[in-house]
């Protein structure tokens, strides 16, 4: 498996997270980035090599990468779900600025 995610990310796969997001944020419920890498791959988005996500390192820029495309596009609440919704397994936010 491949633990690094490059920076140009699908379409489809994006908006797939985002929209995965709000169900998420709408329902009060967070997600561990393990299980997001396994749904992601039974959902046959995998990284741009084309390897299965394994829900480490490449999981995690994944979602910091779709974080700052979601920024730079004014679309601040979709980027704010992305950053709290899907968390370390322990339930700690998966990443801060």
């Amino acid at each position: 498996m491949v633990n690094n995610e490059e920076e140009f990310i699908k379409p489809e796969k994006r908006e797939f997270i985002v929209g995965l997001a709000g169900l998420l944020d709408e329902s009060g419920a967070k997600m561990s980035v393990p299980m997001l890498a396994e749904l992601l791959n039974f959902n046959e988005y995998f990284t741009e090599s084309g390897e299965m996500y394994d829900g480490k390192r490449g999981t995690y820029h994944l979602i910091r990468s779709i974080f700052d495309q979601l920024k730079a596009e004014k679309r601040d609440d979709e980027a704010g779900m992305v950053a709290t919704v899907f968390v370390k397994p322990d339930g700690e936010l998966a990443w801060s600025d």
